[in-house]
């Protein structure tokens, strides 16, 4: 179910683009997938948005399960992601001042299917 709350941003609801030059926090929820080509793919927009803001503080609630191989590639990545958190999440814990994103079950999103997976994610996370 996608997330349609006033402080949480998804793209297959209604469009949007952030600058993130100045933006303290970023959650991404139900982020990247379970699988290693979207995990990687996902991972690295992450270090798109440490590029343009090396400051931004990344939060990511993933799901609990996954091969431990795709779970290897997220500790790796722990100089891009500050934080991994685990579904259930309780969603009352998301800042309201952060940038809380929702990308979870983009496997039936039309983008999902009609990008290249690199726009795919940098779009959904509002990046041009």
């Amino acid at each position: 179910t996608k997330l349609a709350l006033d402080n949480v941003l998804n793209h297959s609801i209604k469009g949007f683009r952030k600058n993130y030059l100045n933006e303290k926090n970023l959650n991404v929820i139900n982020g990247m997938g379970v699988t290693l080509g979207d995990s990687i793919i996902g991972i690295n927009a992450l270090d798109c948005i440490k590029k343009i803001n090396k400051n931004i503080q990344i939060t990511l609630i993933r799901p609990a399960t996954c091969h431990s191989y795709v779970e290897e590639i997220y500790s790796i990545a722990s100089n891009l992601i500050d934080r991994l958190e685990y579904m259930p999440y309780d969603i009352k814990r998301l800042r309201r001042d952060a940038v809380n994103i929702d990308i979870g079950n983009q496997l039936y999103w039309h983008d999902f299917n009609n990008l290249e997976m690199h726009d795919f994610f940098l779009k959904n996370l509002g990046v041009d």
